[in-house]
């Protein structure tokens, strides 16, 4: 499964590649001079995080064309990016060295050395990117002099009023993302800075098979945790223990677990018998309260639609996602915005609602005799499968192995 699933996105580059050549006006069986390699690869990289699909090829060229000449407007971090793609060429060019035919012309370069650093790119770029992920943060945290992982709407929409070329997006985009906290009407909507950060608003690139997305923070949380802890629930005491032990933490310094934290983790625990589910919604919920900046609060399923910016706007029209001079202008003189924040500022989020990540689906309980039928014809399709390839393969070597034998004795003959 994982391999097909490598190979769809490897399909995904080439197709990319394909349109990269198209729309600098060449043939996939060309050569190109460095200065075009670099054309196209850029073409690629745009193709992938800007633009949208279109029908008209026409419209297509013409669209693609104005993107390029004014790409730093879009995408302001362009330069940078620019910079990652030509550190991958030289490290290709690095590597191919030695290997090198030394009468051919290295100068020329083909469809394949594209599609080679494409694929690269779309291995490396998210966790390379990621600094832009920590500047939006760094921007948000900044405002939220509470650490409660929340930042006033007025504030965000205030933020973009000061040359920032973020935090733009509609409210309505922000509730489907989850990213919007509307459980005080004294302090108004606040943005949840994790839930913004790591929304599809802030995805790079989203294909079929992947997305280039912000680095889930929480991940080195659980991580820690799941070192510690090798079982699947635990008790308060060794999760406090445990979160204690953590380094470089904002939220929680050793021996400073709030009493506040304490009970809710305790009321956690109370829901399953004294003990907490490490993959539950309670304890992201409470890990989202002990690491607000860090966590994404998880909301209950079906309460948010998370869809990329071009998904939202095919439903709802174009600029749907981003708010328009009156909606901002409300927010920003609205009697909330007046209202200095709050650092009890979420906790009207708190619920007991759970959800175990369990680890069986229905179909894995079921003992219907369709059921067992088709896991032996899995199980024999699978044994199928492997002698098929182990012959494939071992055939030629077995065949080599005897030839040399035969030779042998023919020479001492």
């Amino acid at each position: 499964m994982v391999a097909a699933v490598e190979r769809l996105t490897f399909d995904e580059v080439i197709r990319g590649v394909e349109v990269a050549f198209m729309l600098n006006k060449h043939e996939i069986t060309d050569g190109l001079n460095l200065e075009a390699f670099l054309d196209v690869l850029g073409s690629y990289v745009i193709t992938e995080m800007l633009e949208e699909a279109h029908s008209d090829p026409t419209h297509r060229l013409e669209q693609h064309a104005l993107d390029k000449e004014n790409i730093r407007e879009i995408y302001p971090h362009w330069d940078i990016t620019f910079l990652f793609m030509m550190d991958l060429v030289q490290n290709e060019e690095f590597e191919k060295m030695q290997r090198r035919n030394p009468f051919a012309d290295h100068d020329v370069y083909f469809f394949n050395d594209v599609t080679r650093i494409g694929q690269r790119i779309s291995e490396e770029f998210a966790s390379w990117s990621n600094h832009e992920c920590h500047e939006i943060k760094d921007r948000l945290a900044s405002m939220d002099v509470h650490g409660t992982g929340r930042v006033k709407l007025s504030k965000f929409y205030g933020k973009s009023q000061d040359g920032a070329w973020q935090f733009t997006e509609a409210s309505e985009y922000l509730r489907q993302l989850g990213a919007l906290d509307e459980s005080s009407t004294l302090q108004g909507p606040q943005v949840i800075i994790p839930n913004y950060v790591m929304g599809m608003a802030n995805c790079i690139t989203s294909a079929p098979y992947y997305s280039i997305c912000c680095l889930n923070e929480c991940d080195r949380v659980f991580q820690h945790l799941e070192v510690a802890i090798p079982a699947s629930t635990a008790s308060t005491a060794e999760i406090i223990h445990v979160l204690e032990s953590m380094h470089d933490t904002e939220s929680i310094e050793t021996g400073k677990v709030s009493a506040t934290l304490r009970s809710r983790l305790e009321e956690v625990a109370a829901v399953h018998d004294g003990k907490v589910p490490l993959h539950g919604r309670l304890f992201a919920q409470w890990l989202h309260f002990a690491f607000p900046r860090d966590c994404p609060y998880p909301h209950l399923a079906g309460t948010v639609n998370p869809q990329t910016p071009m998904k939202f706007e095919e439903a709802l029209g174009v600029d749907a996602t981003t708010a328009s001079d009156a909606e901002v202008e409300q927010f920003l003189k609205s009697d909330a915005a007046r209202m200095d924040a709050s650092p009890e500022a979420g906790a009207a989020m708190w619920n007991l609602k759970e959800h175990i990540l369990e680890s069986s689906t229905p179909s894995d309980l079921a003992t219907s005799p369709v059921r067992q039928v088709m896991q032996v014809l899995s199980f024999l399709g699978m044994l199928a499968a492997m002698m098929s390839l182990l012959f494939k393969q071992l055939l030629p070597e077995v065949l080599s192995i005897a030839s040399r034998k035969a030779k042998a004795v023919e020479y001492d003959v």
